[in-house]
Parts: C-alpha cells; structure tokens; sequence
C-alpha cells in the first residue's frame, strides 16, 4: 500500500521461498544416447538402431554386462561356458560373466541357447538379480513382475508375459535400470560411479559430456575437418542447431562422440587485447577484451604460458567451446569479417605491451550482436554512447569504426523466420540494447511483433539476402527488473520530501530510501528503473484480474497476454508475499489471480510479468 505520513514507520517481515521441482519424462532421444553412451546397445554401421527386431540371450547378455561394474571385463574370459557356447563365440565373455555373477542360468541340458529370444520375464529376473533381489516371496513369475513394475522397470517397455523383448523394450529397460533402486537401497546408476541429478536420477546431460572427447580445432573446412570414425554422414550440431559437414569451417571448435556419431560444434569467438594471464608457469584465466575466460584444456593454456605464443598486450582472437572457455586461439589479424556492436559506455585501459612498457588509452565498452559486453582500446579518440560501430583487426591493431544507423520495419511472421518480405538468415544474431545492458534474442521473441523504424537501430545481410544481424533500440522490455512493490511510504510537507519503499525481487527482501525524491509509486507489480547499476526509478505496471491462464498465456475478458520468461508468483496471505512457482497456482478454482503487465510502449512488450495469488 501506499501511504503519505509524517513519519517512517519500518515493517520487518519474514519471506520464505519454497521450490517445487517438477520431473519431466525422458525423451526417445535422451535414453537412446544413453544407452549408446554406456555402450549398453549401439546401432549399425549407418547409426540405426533396430529397435523392432527381437533381442536374443547372447545379446542380452552382452546389454547385462555392459550395464555393471564388469563391462570392461568381458574381453579377458575366453571360455568355453555352454555345449553351444565355445570359447571363440562372440558373447562368450559376456555370458561367462552373466553366468558367473548368477544373473543367467543355463538349461539342464548344458546349453545356454545363445540365439533364443529373450523373453520379458527372463530379461526382469535377470535385471532384478543385477539390482540384488535374489530372494523373492512368492512364486515365478508373479513375484518377479511384481517387483519389475514396482521399481518403475516397466516405463515405456510393451512387451508382457511370454512375448520376446524387443531392442525398444530393452532400451527402456535398460534405461530404467540405471535409474532403480538395488537391494540395499542406493540407485544403480551411482553404485556404477555415475552422477545423479536434483531428482536422484542418472545425470544424462553430464553424461554426455563425460562421454564425449574433445575439444579439438578444426584444421580445415567440411568432413575432412572430423575424425574418420564419425564416417561420411555423422549428426552435426553447430553453435546448438542441427546442420551438415559443410557447414563446419577452418578454426571451428568442435566435439564428438564415436557412438553417438555425433558431432557439436561452435565458432563462437572473442577478439581483443590480451591484458592479463593470471600465471606464466601454470596459467588457469586471462582477460582479453576486458572479460576473464577460462581454459577448456591444457593445450589452450600453454599457448599463454611462458612457452607459448601470446603474451600481454598482443591482439588475440580466442576460439571458445561449448562451456564460453578457452579451446585455443589465434592471432587477431586472422579474424574475419568485421563484427558489429553498440557503444554502452567509455573508460580507461592500462596494460602492459609485449616490450614491458605500461600503456594507457582510451576505451569502449560495446554490447556485441552476440549478447556479450567487450572492452576496446580506442587511442586517444572518444566514441559517444549509444553509437553503433563496426570492429575490425588488423596487423595487431583494434580498428572501431562509427557506422551510420541503418533502420528496418515491417512485421514479423508468426516463425520469427522473416520480417516483411525480408528472410532471416538461420544463424541470424538479434541484440536488443538500452542505455544499460544489452540482450541477444532469438527470432521467436518477437514473433506476430511489427517493430517500427525507430525499433531497429541496425541491420545486416549476407551474401544471400538475409538479414543476419538485427540490433534493437529497446523493443522487448525483457533488459529491465520487475518485482512486487509491498510498501510506499511517502513524506511531503512545505520544505521536506522522502520516500522509502520496499520490494520484492526474485523473493528477495530490498529497500529503498529516498531524501528529497519521490518515485509516486504504488503497491503492486513494478518495473525497476537504474542508471549506471544505481536504482533510480520504479513504475507500477498495468493490472488485470486473470480469467483463464496456462503457462504460456493468460486471459483477462477477450484480451490475451503473453507469460514472461521470467515471470515471478507471489502468494498473497494476509499482508505477507511468498514466492511461488507458477506450477502452483495455475488451478483457479483454488486461487484468484492478478497479472502485471508492462504497458511502456515496447513493440514486442505487453507481458504479464509479475502475478499475485490469493487463495478463494
């Protein structure tokens, strides 16, 4: 509430924030590469998995054995285990082991019958032994199922009682396995030495990269540039999107893994003046263009070190992999095209060149079409704020130029893969940039949005046509802060003004508290404004009583809204607010519900931003 008095009166209040996680189903594609990973199952030799065709004794043996601790083992037992398994069959380490741990049992008649189809309640009784449940009340098979469905075992495995598994079943299974409970308690997958997540599951994102070598720099352009074992048509993803081997290119940084075949690669890049390396002897950062990076790998590092290429004051162009750490570097002057930005601010640099001298310039700090802020040295010359530059090197040297604005309009499609007639390119970089910070996009942000002339303050195109780079005068409204406004106290008499305020941000408790300044706001959602990282200003949004709401819209009458990204919840009992997810309070039967919108006049604004929660 907002209240005009002739005192302060300060009110403590206690916030708890509760989180609820919520565990989503795993994909096809993310238990595929986990199996493939684990070399628990693997394709053929054009990547296809085969998962209709039926799964026999032998290869199930080899899926057992390759899900423990003994996967590694298999090779050394060359046995002759069964009449019908001798020592120069394929699976005969796999079965020894299978059979030796006593998860397989052979028939009486001294075969094992390695090319038999598995059936389900075979394959459960065998997993079942791998987890530690050997003693089962009840008779087979009723018992073992019984287990198999209360460990979750039968997630998305079709195949019931009598009927064979197939390679699908069993890489569901499999999959479930490693996220089981054993006998004594522990998931399975940990007692193998993998790392689990928030939820006690197996970590498969942590996974893959564990599994996967790299990085490496590509030495040249398209297939050649890639291992021979990923073969002529491995799955390629560049800077995070699906693309083929053409588009990898000289200076590419890249990953793979051979059972996957499947290659990530980047060329994400950050040119400027190396200014300083934390160590000689083992170095672990640098900063280059007024930012600190790290390595990704030994061989980066030594090119800072004493023995290698760089040192303080040269002009670098450092190759990032996928974490933004240092996979390797180059001089600057083997960069390419230009790169575009917009200046943020001025300051002053001081570093030391390659012949020990101390140099101080002038310099800029610009907001890249990439989303990053990097610092450039600009002599003795000064840049205003705001300009749009185009930054080149050359022979050691940082050329930034000041470039004319170059303004655009039209509406964007429904995509977000064209603006007007005007096609964008598929690795379009888009900026939107105010007075203090900067944020790269992607085109779907501004989907069904018309941006005006005086939206875009610049644009590019490649050799096609396309607009590949869109920098934005502040069209999202998603660079500012919101919260929850709790309480505005203003004071005004004939020769005093004051204002204190306190707010939520994120759940997090703040104030302000202001002498001769006022910012006439009320409770309720709120945009932050700040100069220079100060706070300066706070306006209230527009509210709405919410009708109809999902997680990505909310109606109010016959208006829709669109959900921030970062929408904050707060439950509302008494005069407390606590921060809530959004997960648990979609149900309005049990909750009113008011949305703040911002309503500032941002083409691609008008969402809802903050909501409160009142139960009924």
């Amino acid at each position: 509430m907002k209240r005009t008095i002739s005192g302060i009166l300060v009110i403590m209040m206690m916030l708890s924030i509760f989180s609820v996680y919520t565990g989503a189903e795993e994909s096809d594609e993310t238990v595929i590469q986990t199996v493939q990973l684990m070399e628990i199952m693997n394709g053929d030799e054009f990547g296809d998995m085969n998962l209709s065709a039926n799964v026999t004794r032998a290869e199930f043996a080899k899926m057992m054995v390759s899900s423990s601790i003994y996967k590694d083992a298999a090779e050394g037992y060359g046995f002759s285990v069964f009449s019908d398994v001798r020592s120069e069959h394929w699976a005969a380490g796999y079965v020894k082991i299978a059979v030796q741990e006593g998860w397989f049992v052979g028939y009486l008649d001294g075969t094992f019958r390695p090319d038999n189809t598995i059936t389900l309640e075979e394959g459960v009784t065998a997993c079942l032994r791998l987890l530690g449940y050997t003693n089962l009340p009840g008779t087979y098979p009723n018992a073992q199922l019984a287990k198999y469905h209360e460990l979750d075992l039968d997630e998305k495995v079709n195949a019931t009682v009598g009927q064979p598994l197939s390679r699908r079943d069993c890489m569901y299974l499999f999959f479930n396995l490693l996220n089981a409970k054993t006998a004594s308690g522990a998931i399975y997958a940990s007692t193998l030495g993998y790392a689990l997540n928030g939820n006690m599951e197996l970590d498969t994102l942590n996974l893959v990269k564990d599994c996967t070598k790299g990085p490496y720099i590509a030495q040249t352009s398209g297939i050649k540039a890639l291992p021979a074992a990923m073969g002529a048509q491995p799955t390629i993803y560049k800077n995070n999107k699906l693309v083929s081997t053409t588009d990898i290119q000289f200076h590419d940084v890249y990953y793979y893994n051979e059972e996957m075949r499947t290659v990530w690669s980047y060329n994400d890049r950050i040119t400027g003046r190396l200014t300083d390396i934390d160590s000689l002897e083992a170095p672990t950062s640098i900063v280059v263009a007024g930012n600190t990076y790290r390595f990704a790998c030994n061989e980066a590092a030594h090119l800072f070190s004493w023995a290698g290429a760089f040192t303080k004051g040269d002009m670098v162009t450092l190759l990032l992999g996928r974490d933004g750490e240092i996979a390797g570097a180059i001089l600057a002057q083997e960069s390419e095209e230009p790169k575009y930005g917009v200046v943020l601010s001025q300051t002053i640099i001081s570093y030391t060149d390659a012949s020990g001298k101390s140099q101080t310039e002038n310099a800029v700090k610009v907001a890249m079409t990439d989303g990053s802020i990097q610092e450039y040295g600009v002599g003795k010359r000064t840049i205003a704020e705001k300009s749009i530059v185009s930054i080149s090197f050359a022979d050691g040297t940082t050329k930034i130029q000041s470039i004319r604005n170059r303004n655009i309009s039209g509406k964007i499609n429904s995509s977000g893969s064209k603006m007007g007639q005007h096609v964008f390119a598929h690795d379009i970089e888009i900026m939107d940039v105010n007075r203090e910070t900067c944020q790269t996009i992607y085109p779907s942000r501004l989907a069904g949005t018309t941006l005006h002339v005086a939206d875009v303050i610049y644009y590019s195109e490649n050799s096609s046509g396309e607009i590949d780079t869109l920098i934005l005068d502040d069209v999202t409204g998603d660079l500012y802060t919101y919260g929850f406004l709790t309480d505005a106290i203003e004071t005004t008499t004939s020769s005093y003004m004051s204002g204190f305020y306190m707010y939520l941000i994120d759940g997090k408790r703040m104030t302000a508290n202001l002498t001769n300044e006022q910012y006439n706001a009320d409770e309720g959602g709120v945009m932050f404004i700040y100069d220079e990282g100060m706070l300066s200003g706070i306006k209230n949004l527009q509210h709405i009583n919410i009708s109809k709401v999902t997680d990505i819209w909310a109606k109010s009458g016959k208006d829709t809204f669109l959900i921030a990204d970062e929408i904050q919840v707060y439950e509302r009992v008494g005069d407390s607010y606590t921060l809530v997810p959004f997960s648990a309070v979609l149900d309005l039967e049990l909750y009113y519900l008011t949305g703040y919108y911002d309503n500032f006049g941002f083409s691609a604004g008008e969402q809802i931003r903050v909501i409160t929660a009142t139960r009924k």
